[in-house]
């Protein structure tokens, strides 16, 4: 069965955002904050949608672990950034925030 979302992404190929619905996964990049701190974390990821699991994921870097374990999970934000298509397209997009900030 395939859940039903609709996801505004931005297609680098096209330079326009899309509407896109129907997947079974979604990829996105995302800014995980320290609220204690103010430091950041910048990374990208793929949710399987199907699996009806609540999305917690907060990264895997050593760095974001170690924060996580010192401050706790209830002391950061994560924010989605922007949806993707596709893994590839998230990538990008994670190398383009990394970029700017």
């Amino acid at each position: 069965m395939t859940n039903t979302i609709y996801i505004k992404y931005f297609d680098y190929t096209k330079h326009k955002h899309i509407f896109i619905y129907n997947l079974t996964k979604i990829h996105y990049t995302y800014k995980i904050t320290n609220k204690i701190n103010s430091n950041f974390y910048i990374g990208k990821h793929t949710h399987d949608i199907q699996s009806n699991k609540k999305d917690n994921y907060y990264g895997s870097g050593e760095l974001i672990i170690k924060a996580i374990k010192k401050y706790n999970i209830e002391n950061f934000d994560k924010e989605i950034l922007a949806y993707y298509r596709t893994e590839s397209c998230a990538l990008t997009g994670e190398s383009i925030v990394l970029t700017k900030d």
